[in-house]
């Protein structure tokens, strides 16, 4: 039997990315992401909810999401659900579902084209931006 374990999400980032780097040198970045949304209630009332996901990125979609994202950033990221558990500093176990995310796209409105990041090919210069705007990029300097 086949399964499938794919998150797609579109949201505004919650506060700065935070990038640290593990024992072993892998860079990981961690980021609250907030989804919304808007419907109508039968008695003609807007309602809104949003709900807030832990994302988080290793290698280089982490070094380029800490240096790319900022609080109110819209983006998509494309990755698979991973609940882990540990404990608490008063010996609680805990349990956290994060995104792990393997793809971005910046949705931010600009006068240059969104680039895409992810970990298999950080930066796409023929599908993202023209090559004058690629060098100005931050992602530019990511080799393939």
């Amino acid at each position: 039997m086949a399964s499938l374990n794919r998150c797609d999400l579109i949201g505004n980032i919650g506060k700065d990315p935070e990038l640290r780097h593990m024992p072993d040198g892998r860079a990981a970045c961690t980021l609250s992401l907030a989804t919304t949304e808007k419907w109508t209630s039968s008695n003609g009332a807007r309602k809104e909810r949003t709900e807030w996901h832990r994302v988080v990125c290793y290698d280089k979609l982490a070094e380029l999401a800490s240096e790319c994202l900022q609080s109110g950033s819209e983006v998509f990221f494309s990755g698979s659900l991973r609940t882990r558990s540990y404990d608490d500093k008063e010996g609680i176990t805990r349990h956290s579902t994060e995104i792990v995310a393997q793809r971005m796209i910046l949705l931010n409105r600009s006068r240059r084209p969104a680039p895409t990041f992810a970990n298999t090919h950080p930066y796409d210069h023929a599908d993202s931006a023209p090559a004058e705007t690629a060098e100005a990029s931050p992602a530019s300097r990511v080799q393939r």
